[in-house]
């Protein structure tokens, strides 16, 4: 059984950075310029926004989504920067019980009683 902590960086953290790539991308941002926001490469960007990258199948809540947008207009806008941003989300996800729905998607999960995702 995973940890979440392997679930946030091995599933998580490449959805939030897919949503954040893909957001900016509409805010008509090239990819160099979201590359070097969000501190990766070009080609991951480039994949990021073709679907050939986290490409597990993770799907956020609208609340989630919308923190994620809000993210990319403050990273785009330079208000904020990526780590700081993704961070923001990831506890987000935490404490709102998503990582325990996306744990569940993953893999086959037995809580009994509290869940071990929080």
């Amino acid at each position: 059984m995973k940890q979440p902590q392997e679930i946030e960086a091995n599933f998580v953290i490449p959805a939030i950075r897919k949503q954040l790539a893909v957001e900016m991308s509409k805010n008509k941002l090239n990819q160099k310029s979201i590359s070097e926001l969000l501190g990766i490469s070009g080609a991951a960007v480039s994949q990021y926004v073709k679907s050939k990258r986290a490409t597990a199948n993770i799907k956020f809540d609208k609340i989630t989504l919308e923190k994620i947008k809000e993210s990319a207009k403050n990273i785009s806008g330079d208000k904020s920067c990526a780590i700081k941003e993704i961070n923001s989300i990831c506890s987000f996800i935490r404490k709102s019980n998503c990582l325990c729905k996306i744990h569940k998607s993953i893999e086959s999960v037995n809580c009994k009683g509290e869940c071990c995702c929080q």
